[in-house]
């Protein structure tokens, strides 16, 4: 996999889905959501504990897909129709001076990991339910303004 770099590639997207996506959750305070499997890509989103995502593993990254990257509002500026996109989590820095797990496995996550990941799940769906409204609200509004607008006949022009 390393001789293709980009997700979208025919190549890569015939690997990658060949590989099962796995589950995780976020273990450390926060990661980052690179742009490229290096701690030099751009960070292009963070993520905080307990939130779950979903990818394929490579090596020491997790290679995010389509849906985890939206759903961590982490997006890459090349967004393809691809079932990965080149967003990417370091799942173990110990090269790097992190002792702990930054990433752990769903299935084994500690319980009190779990239950912040179910908060966490939450918050997010609250949130999609705030935006749900307000844009109820706002199509509401433009639709009475609207009927508003609409003038009766003038007696004259019958």
């Amino acid at each position: 996999f390393a001789t293709h770099t980009r997700a979208g590639t025919p190549a890569a997207e015939r690997l990658l889905d060949s590989r099962p996506a796995r589950t995780f959750l976020v273990a450390h305070s926060r990661v980052f959501v690179r742009s490229k499997r290096s701690t030099t890509g751009d960070a292009i989103g963070a993520i905080k504990q307990g939130t779950e995502i979903s990818g394929c593993t490579e090596g020491r990254w997790l290679h995010l897909t389509r849906e985890s990257a939206q759903a961590v509002n982490a997006m890459p500026k090349n967004k393809s129709d691809t079932r990965y996109v080149d967003a990417w989590v370091l799942m173990d820095g110990s090269h790097i001076g992190i002792a702990s797990d930054l990433l752990v496995p769903e299935e084994l996550a500690p319980p009190e990991l779990r239950e912040r990941a179910q908060q966490e799940e939450e918050a997010r769906q609250k949130r999609r339910e705030e935006v749900a409204k307000k844009s109820e609200k706002k199509v509401m509004r433009k639709g009475k303004d609207a009927a508003k607008e609409v003038k009766e006949p003038d007696s004259e022009d019958e």
